[in-house]
């Protein structure tokens, strides 16, 4: 993959450079604001005029300031790729699309990966082993992921489980976390805290914001968490039969259709050996304990 004459002879100022489930992505762009919404999405840096020599990214991404009508009061960026017609996103505002770049930039890496299976999920870290908390979106998987974090666990990511193929491992994704506004205040953080998000109920906030660290290596799975966020709901972790545990990991897995038999292979494997509970709640401190409860048994199991 090379650069069109055109493209070349274009001015890029910024680069930022992500790796995604091993693919490499480089974003280039005349201005910075859309990248530091990025790089706070991905706690990445900037570089400035420094790119990948060509043929070195598996996805180039570049930025260009689109005319746009009078009426409009918003900036548009033009979103042209190598390969082209790669992301959904063909036009994006700015400031507040930066987002919605995040999440087209990890969706592509989630239907390209060869090297990980891949789960909607959070999913966190301690002492080499890991948890895993798969669900649909507003589950709950954020905050119980973020909540976790600020007890000591490491994070992984809090929106996809990812096991390496080859080790079994999981490890982690760099992007950031999206935490509601009304969720902050339930994890002991200010409002303002994190970066701006184009969703206005939400932030983009970092690990350290939370006080965490990320995990620098991949653990094994001690349990599986499948959280359902009801707002009456009392607490209560209920432990699955093999048979119900792959029902809750095809639903929650990306990769099936891609797999195939490979994949069904790992969710009865993981279902056999691996403890997995539904967890109902809506109080998060009830819940923590009883996630913390669940990894401190499955610990003293394995021993």
């Amino acid at each position: 993959m090379t650069l069109s004459e055109a493209d070349a002879a274009h001015d890029f100022t910024v680069s930022l450079r992500i790796s995604l489930l091993g693919l490499q992505v480089e974003i280039l762009a005349y201005e910075t604001l859309l990248l530091e919404g990025l790089a706070s999405c991905f706690e990445s840096t900037l570089r400035q005029g420094a790119f990948l020599p060509h043929g070195e990214a598996d996805l180039l991404v570049m930025l260009e300031m689109q005319d746009t009508p009078v009426s409009r009061d918003d900036d548009v960026i033009r979103v042209s790729t190598r390969p082209t017609g790669v992301l959904a996103t063909a036009t994006l505002t700015v400031p507040d699309s930066s987002r919605s770049l995040a999440c087209d930039l990890t969706s592509w890496a989630v239907a390209n990966t060869r090297a990980y299976y891949v789960f909607h999920a959070g999913s966190v870290a301690r002492d080499g082993k890991g948890i895993l908390l798969p669900g649909r979106s507003r589950s709950g998987k954020t905050t119980l992921t973020a909540g976790l974090v600020k007890r000591g666990f490491r994070f992984l990511s809090d929106e996809i489980g990812i096991f390496e193929r080859s080790s079994g491992q999981m490890v982690g994704y760099p992007r950031a976390l999206f935490v509601r506004k009304d969720i902050l205040c339930l994890l002991g953080l200010n409002e303002s805290v994190g970066a701006w998000s184009d969703d206005s109920c939400a932030r983009i906030v970092s690990v350290t914001d939370l006080g965490g660290i990320r995990a620098s290596r991949g653990a094994e799975p001690a349990i599986i968490v499948a959280p359902r966020f009801r707002p009456d709901a009392a607490t209560r972790l209920e432990r699955l039969t093999p048979g119900s545990a792959v029902e809750v990991l095809v639903d929650a897995f990306c990769c099936l259709s891609r797999f195939k038999e490979t994949g069904l292979d790992l969710l009865i494997d993981l279902a056999r050996r691996v403890p997995c509970y539904l967890l109902p709640f809506s109080d998060l401190d009830s819940a923590l304990d009883a996630i913390e409860d669940a990894f401190d048994r499955a610990l003293k199991r394995a021993l």
